[in-house]
């Protein structure tokens, strides 16, 4: 048995649970590996996969197709060592990071200051004043994120490890039938996996 073991994994833990030390290891050019606790990626991704994420070369920008990471709920971020500057009616605030308990990818979907969310990029538009705009969804999702920009960013997904297996991430942009086939399957997943529960194992996890 390895000895470093159960280091590793409540290291694991702590980053999971930071983002504020997510945003600091990605600044500083490692790379970071994330757990994955949600369905709005599926079947691409899906909830126990440990993810590897890249920080991108300053002025970089990622290739619709990619899977990217970026700080969600609208929010410019201005970051600095895990502290985030939000701007709202040219009022300042400055707060510390902080994940909410309810995650969706590591990643939540509930409206919080400060969370990461981990969606495919399917669109970079450019506005008058020449800024990009990145525009995301996830793979089971109906609709795409709202537009957000570019100073939001903080990674590209590039692959994942799944039952001891690494497996690196597509980079592909799904067409409409996609996300209906996705959307589909999800729900024969989350069924299949109900029936395999048995009525006594569902009842305890309700």
């Amino acid at each position: 048995m390895d000895i470093l073991s159960p280091d590793i994994e409540n290291i694991n833990k702590f980053i999971d649970s930071n983002v504020g030390i997510v945003i600091a290891v990605l600044e500083s050019g490692n790379s970071v590996e994330l757990k994955a606790t949600g369905y709005s990626m599926f079947p691409t991704l899906r909830p126990g996969d440990r993810v590897v994420v890249k920080p991108l070369v300053k002025g970089e920008l990622p290739v619709p197709g990619n899977v990217v990471v970026y700080v969600g709920n609208g929010v410019k971020a201005q970051r600095h060592n895990g502290v985030t500057e939000e701007r709202r009616n040219d009022v300042t605030e400055e707060k510390h990071i902080s994940i909410s308990e309810e995650r969706h990818n590591n990643i939540t979907t509930e409206q919080h200051n400060s969370i990461l969310v981990m969606h495919r990029l399917i669109e970079i538009k450019t506005d008058d004043q020449n800024n990009h705009q990145l525009v995301t969804r996830g793979d089971s999702l109906n609709e795409p994120d709202k537009l957000w920009p570019r100073q939001q960013l903080l990674g590209v997904a590039v692959s994942y490890k799944r039952s001891g297996k690494e497996h690196l991430i597509k980079k592909f942009i799904p067409d409409a039938w996609r996300y209906k086939y996705n959307r589909r399957f999800l729900w024969m997943f989350g069924k299949i996996k109900r029936l395999s529960m048995g009525p006594g194992k569902l009842l305890k996890s309700m």
